[in-house]
Parts: C-alpha cells; structure tokens; sequence
C-alpha cells in the first residue's frame, strides 16, 4: 500500500532527486539478487546486513553452520556469490 508513496520533493535539489532514484534502483537490484540465492547463502548475507545495520554480531540463523570456523566459510562464499551476482547484473 505504501510502497510507492513518495514525499514532496520541494526542498531536494535535482541532485537530491536523481541520487535518491539511483540509490532506490540500486537497492531493488540488490534485494532481488540476495533473494535469488540459495540458502545458507541467503541466510547469510541477511544474518551480515543484519549485524552490520546494528552494529553488533549477535544475530545469527539457524540455517546456518554452529561451528564459527563453517561459519566463516559460508559466510565468505555468500559474499563472493553476491559480488558476483551484483557485477554481472551491472550494479558494481
């Protein structure tokens, strides 16, 4: 329903306007790379969003590895497919 509501523009100047559309296209392409991905690497690049938006490294998924070294190898391979995946979509 909200989706599409956008505010008034009247104080943005052209540059505003044009970084906030570029910043909304890129973020739609992002969000629909990561929700492409397969789990444990989805899981994972949410589980990093998460933790990298609070600030902290306390949020973690069930889905994946308990072992923080396995952890770390997934986590690691979710990044480097989400690179990929972003570079071959044109947003890096």
């Amino acid at each position: 329903m909200f989706r599409n509501a956008k505010s008034s523009k009247q104080w943005d100047t052209t540059e505003d306007i044009v970084d906030a559309e570029i910043n909304s296209k890129i973020m739609k392409a992002v969000d629909f790379q990561v929700s492409e991905m397969q789990d444990p690497y989805k899981a994972g690049i949410y589980v990093l969003a998460r933790n990298c938006y609070t600030g902290r490294s306390v949020w973690m998924s069930p889905r994946l590895p308990q072992d923080p070294a396995e952890r770390g190898v997934v986590l690691a391979e979710a990044r480097t497919q989400l690179i990929k995946r972003l570079v071959s979509a044109g947003v890096m």
